[in-house]
């Protein structure tokens, strides 16, 4: 009984060691989680903590200043309050006219080790807060827009400064645009608005252009200023989330409207402006500055020196929307080298791209068997089909190959090896010759030889398939012949009809071509009933083995519909001898 006590307080103690060793970050949001921005920062973030969930947990606020910037929202997102009052969480409201907003009331008991905050408002908000509520936690500002030098004093504070490169867009626009006269640049007046404009207005003191600032109007304002641009102007879009009447808009609304109604480019700085119209340009994501932020907060939570100001510069890439180059800039020649295009169509090639190669390959096996073969013929002077040491060199080549194909769908181990063998088998006692029997055996391994033109996906679906897989399943009997047509050597010729028709049934139901009784292929029909044979009495990622007197029954039932019942005849005949075979590993 002692013992049992003893490992539940174990257990218990266990369980809170473990909770207080994992150390809490509280990730708070500038904006709103449907702002595309945002998302991809979070994401990379994300990305971080899920391969380090054994060390650390996270909180998540959105503080949603996108929709809501004005001065008395960010007062009024925590209403003040004294630490004495907060102490008392459990009262949301202590008296007349005081009371505990949400963010106190969620985290000034909560165990923060780390803030990181995302965006400038977020940033300023998390240092207000500091005091009172996060206890003075180290706080991590990242994505923000310009460094503060009165930040640098404070203890555990450090800025990430968002450096997207404004100028490379710049050179990309004026090299694209060698005729402009005017650079127009479009951002709006929120704090990381007019932060933006003062570095890029230090960055054109070196450009000798004139530039002008749409900053100051309304959207329908700014939709009619940028409708009488001329095409050669150039715009660059910087951010445009509040317009000067206070209305809030999302990332695409604004450069959407603009771009519907602008001659000029539009120029981006950010991909999530992608796909709204805007022409592209030197242009990065938000996850890449997440994952570059959960790595400094790591290093900051194990004690590493980090300094106060860090500079992100994200990968970027040169990334145009073809659909726009299309429409309206076919006349811009120059894209620097590694230019991404989004929206272009695919070529036959790119579309067709493993099929092709696929194909290609196959042809090459093909061609270097039949030219050893023919070195061979040569070496030894003698051009008779009947040599037996040919045929065994063909028989061998054709089932390594025929191997490979069945690997790739993952058949059970030396299916084609056995199917040639029971295919010789029933040729034979059917009455045909050695030498047709030897035939069959060296060509039927290349039955399934167009499997090599269908998807992964399909090849190995594990159940039953849908209508749309089996119809490109059934594609393989076209290919294969299409790969092994043509040849004037028999055992080819012999294997292009196999892998053609070893679908057509007796009654005419199969496919491709619906032939039925002596319009299919003899070799073709007797490669079918052994391929069937060896795949019913051997386990496959959809089924499980059957007996071998439930396999014979099954091609007895199928005699005259399926089955040739000549073909059957022998197979009930000689069960005893067909099911030796099938046992050989």
């Amino acid at each position: 009984m002692k013992k049992k006590i003893a490992m539940i307080f174990y257990l218990i103690f266990s369980l809170f060691s473990y909770s207080e060793s994992r150390k809490n970050i509280l990730i708070l949001h500038s904006y709103s989680g449907d702002y595309l921005w945002t998302r991809q920062v979070h994401v990379g973030i994300l990305e971080g903590l899920e391969d380090n969930k054994d060390k650390y947990s996270f909180s998540l606020e959105y503080m949603d200043t996108k929709n809501f910037s004005s001065e008395e929202y960010i007062d009024r997102y925590d209403v003040p309050f004294t630490y004495k009052y907060a102490l008392k969480k459990t009262l949301r409201k202590l008296s007349i006219g005081e009371e505990i907003g949400d963010f106190a009331y969620k985290y000034v008991a909560k165990k923060i080790d780390l803030v990181i905050a995302v965006d400038d408002r977020a940033f300023l908000y998390a240092l207000s807060r500091r005091k009172d509520i996060l206890k003075d936690v180290p706080i991590l500002g990242t994505g923000l827009s310009t460094m503060d030098l009165e930040f640098l004093r404070r203890e555990k504070v450090y800025q990430m400064i968002e450096q997207p490169d404004y100028e490379a867009n710049i050179k990309l626009a004026l090299k694209q645009n060698p005729g402009a006269e005017k650079i127009y640049f479009i951002t709006d007046l929120t704090i990381t608005g007019q932060n933006t404009k003062k570095e890029v207005e230090y960055i054109m003191g070196k450009y000798d252009i004139e530039r002008e600032w749409l900053d100051n109007f309304s959207l329908e304002e700014l939709k009619t200023r940028v409708k009488r641009l001329k095409k050669e102007d150039i715009v660059i879009f910087l951010l445009f989330s509040v317009d000067r009447l206070g209305a809030s808009y999302d990332y695409y609304e604004p450069i959407a409207d603009l771009s519907r109604v602008s001659e000029a480019p539009i120029y981006i700085n950010w991909n999530f402006y992608l796909n709204t119209g805007a022409f592209g340009g030197y242009a990065f994501d938000g996850r890449e500055m997440g994952v570059q932020t959960f790595e400094i907060a790591q290093d900051i939570l194990e004690g590493e020196r980090i300094p106060k100001v860090i500079g992100t510069k994200q990968r970027s890439n040169y990334i145009f929307d073809y659909n726009v180059v299309r429409e309206k800039f076919l006349e811009t020649i120059y894209y620097p080298e590694g230019t991404i295009f989004i929206n272009k169509p695919e070529t036959f090639y790119e579309k067709n791209r493993d099929l092709i190669i696929t194909f290609l390959t196959v042809i090459t096996i093909i061609t270097t068997i039949l030219i050893l073969v023919y070195l061979n013929l040569v070496k030894q002077r003698v051009i008779n089909s009947q040599n037996k040491e040919l045929l065994n060199t063909q028989k061998d080549i054709l089932y390594r190959l025929g191997n490979v194909i069945e690997y790739r769908s993952r058949e059970t181990a030396n299916h084609v090896g056995r199917v040639a063998k029971i295919s010789k088998f029933i040729a034979l006692k059917m009455g045909f010759s050695p030498k047709e029997a030897e035939v069959i055996e060296i060509a039927s391994p290349l039955h399934d030889v167009g499997k090599i033109g269908i998807s992964d996906e399909t090849l190995n679906f594990p159940g039953r398939y849908s209508k749309e897989q089996f119809e490109e399943m059934k594609k393989h009997a076209d290919i294969g012949y299409d790969i092994l047509k043509g040849s004037d050597k028999k055992i080819i010729e012999a294997a292009a009809a196999i892998a053609h028709e070893h679908h057509e049934r007796w009654d005419g139901e199969g496919y491709p071509r619906h032939l039925k009784k002596d319009e299919i292929n003899i070799f073709a029909k007797i490669t079918m009933v052994a391929d069937v044979i060896d795949a019913l009495s051997h386990e496959r990622v959809y089924k499980k083995a059957w007996t071998f007197d439930e396999t014979v029954d099954y091609i007895v039932n199928e005699k005259g519909k399926m089955f040739d019942p000549k073909i059957v005849e022998v197979v009930e005949t000689h069960r005893e001898e067909i099911e030796e075979i099938i046992r050989e590993e």
